[in-house]
């Protein structure tokens, strides 16, 4: 999955222990840095985002003349 299910204390896994155990195999091989620098959302109109989990990406946004926003998380990215 890019974004792991929060999975402790979670009622619904209580009959499914392997999904639980799944998550924590695996988190022992992931770095604070993986996944996505960000979680974006749009319905049409509007847009938003969060940083991931451990803010260690900034993202910045550029809204050009004719409307369109640009969200990226490197710097130096040119829309």
């Amino acid at each position: 999955a890019l974004v792991p299910a929060a999975y402790k204390d979670e009622p619904s896994y209580e009959a499914n222990p392997e999904i639980v155990d799944f998550y924590k195999y695996h988190g022992g091989l992931l770095e604070a840095w993986d996944g996505p620098a960000l979680l974006m959302f749009c319905d049409g109109k509007n847009i938003g985002a969060s940083l991931d989990r451990n803010g260690l990406r900034p993202a910045r946004y550029t809204r050009t003349e004719d409307g369109m926003v640009y969200i990226m998380s490197e710097t130096g990215v040119i829309p």
